[in-house]
């Protein structure tokens, strides 16, 4: 008896520290809300749940950001977003990300890089200046060797056009994986890689504002 009284206790208590934590989270998120509410949509974000997870308003410590991306999106959902909604939107800057959840379900690399490049020159179109994000590494083998594939055509296309590209692997990663101090469960991030990820994009975004 003594031992499932235990064992309840423990569950329960667990249960209130994550209860608690995800509380505080959401009440720090909309007390930023409440202060900085969006004056402008200046920063469109687009991308999967990597990008969708976190308040990057709160991050970024600014109040023009609109985040679009969502979880489970593969690149030409997110290329259908940047076609139908940056007009509407009217930001100056796109930041896009996106990618492993087309490697993971067998999309080819050559297909993702493609569609990033058709939502550039959407972005160019409308005068929307882009900044491209590494596709983080997973720590699944396969998957990374897509991956490095899929960043190397990225990173050369984006020095060969004078794009911004923001690789988050060199604070994340190592060796063409992901540090597992920062992997939640082999693909998504722990809150903690989330402030390393946004001082680089936040350089990033600087130098475009």
């Amino acid at each position: 008896m003594q031992k499932r009284l235990l064992t309840f206790s423990l569950i329960l208590n667990v249960i209130l520290i994550l209860t608690g934590g995800t509380l505080a989270f959401k009440f720090k998120e909309k007390l930023h809300q409440y202060l900085f509410p969006p004056t402008s949509n200046n920063i469109l974000l687009v991308g999967d749940s990597l990008l969708a997870q976190e308040n990057w308003a709160l991050l970024l410590e600014r109040n023009d950001i609109t985040n679009l991306a969502y979880g489970g999106a593969i690149t030409l959902y997110i290329l259908k977003n940047v076609e139908v909604l940056s007009p509407k939107i009217k930001p100056k800057i796109c930041v896009i990300e996106g990618g492993v959840n087309d490697l993971l379900a067998g999309v080819p690399e050559q297909r993702v890089f493609e569609n990033y490049t058709k939502m550039i020159h959407i972005l160019q179109k409308q005068q929307i200046k882009p900044i491209i994000n590494a596709v983080i590494y997973t720590n699944f083998p396969e998957i990374n060797q897509q991956i490095t594939i899929l960043n190397q055509q990225l990173t050369s296309f984006c020095l060969q056009n004078q794009l911004v590209y923001v690789d988050a692997n060199q604070v994340l990663s190592e060796k063409e994986s992901l540090k597992n101090q920062y992997s939640l469960d082999g693909i998504h991030l722990k809150q903690a890689a989330y402030p390393l990820w946004a001082k680089k994009l936040s350089e990033a975004i600087k130098r475009l504002d």
